[in-house]
């Protein structure tokens, strides 16, 4: 049975996996962003994770937002010191994560800087931030 499917039955969303050496890489099917303290985003490595249109989105309105947002590895012991979690993906945008393992992130709020760049991402997707304009194909 696949570790996705027993956490659902434990009444999880979905799953954080981790490398062979203990890592944070990635939800089965979205990439994963950590704040820090200082406002800061970090998100693993390129080379332990399936890139992401969305993943590179993110880091792109991050970048236009100010927002620092670094590669490296990131040990599963942060999450509990995060400010904020959030994954990013095709099917989810943006989506905020507030429990971890059952236990809350920070206040158990989606925080600011998600907020943030959950709706300048979805504003973009739907043609309403000029500045990403040049992402879209019209049909």
């Amino acid at each position: 049975m696949s570790a996705k499917w027993q956490a659902r039955r434990r009444g999880f969303d979905d799953i954080l996996l981790l490398d062979a050496e203990g890592w944070l890489t990635e939800a089965p099917t979205a990439n994963v962003f950590v704040v820090n303290a200082d406002g800061s985003l970090a998100t693993p490595p390129a080379a332990k994770v399936l890139l992401g249109i969305t993943r590179d989105s993110v880091i792109a309105l991050a970048k236009a937002a100010g927002i620092r947002c670094e590669e490296r590895d990131i040990a599963a012991e942060e999450l509990g010191a995060a400010s904020e979690v959030f994954l990013s993906g095709t099917s989810v945008g943006v989506w905020p994560v507030v429990r971890i393992d059952g236990q809350a992130v920070a206040d158990g709020r989606v925080g600011a800087t998600t907020s943030r760049l959950r709706e300048r991402y979805f504003a973009a997707a739907r043609g309403e931030d000029a500045a990403f304009e040049h992402w879209l194909h019209y049909v």
